[in-house]
């Protein structure tokens, strides 16, 4: 057999539901087989895992300038500083020496009502859903109300 018929046959094994559900015998089925089926429709099954998935009023952030525009719903907020980043249940913008945790309240995108506070020497970066704040050779985690959310090494 030559790669081409190889990489044919592999092909056709990974989208054979019959040949998935055959690899169940190796650990959970039931596991192995939604696996398949979320890799193979994505747009049908994700949903039904993750039920925000098609959330109509999604999060969306614009950095222009030092402003940060802020869209929920029809709902736009302006705030000014450095978008750190965000996720679809909170945005973190630096403005000077603090970061503001801002989250969906009643429709419109406000303060969570924690802010962190930096030091002058901090780098502030994501990880997943978390801001991280480096100092030194830690990261300080915060989740997405603005509550400490453990530490990592740098």
């Amino acid at each position: 057999m030559n790669k081409n018929e190889i990489l044919k046959t592999i092909n056709k094994l990974s989208n054979n539901a019959m040949f998935n559900v055959s690899l169940t015998s190796r650990e959970l089925f039931h596991t192995n087989f939604w696996a398949w089926m979320l890799r193979k429709y994505p747009k049908v099954f994700t949903p039904v895992f993750y039920l925000e998935y098609n959330k109509k009023n999604k999060i969306k952030v614009l950095q222009k300038g030092s402003q940060v525009a802020v869209k929920f719903g029809n709902s736009i907020s302006h705030f000014t500083g450095t978008l750190i980043g965000f996720t679809s249940n909170a945005v973190f913008i630096k403005n000077g020496r603090t970061v503001h945790v801002l989250v969906e309240k009643g429709g419109s995108v406000s303060n969570c009502g924690r802010n962190i506070s930096l030091m002058s020497n901090d780098n502030v970066v994501m990880f997943g859903n978390k801001v991280g704040i480096k100092r030194g050779s830690t990261i300080h985690l915060y989740d997405e109300q603005g509550k400490p959310a453990g530490t990592r090494q740098a």
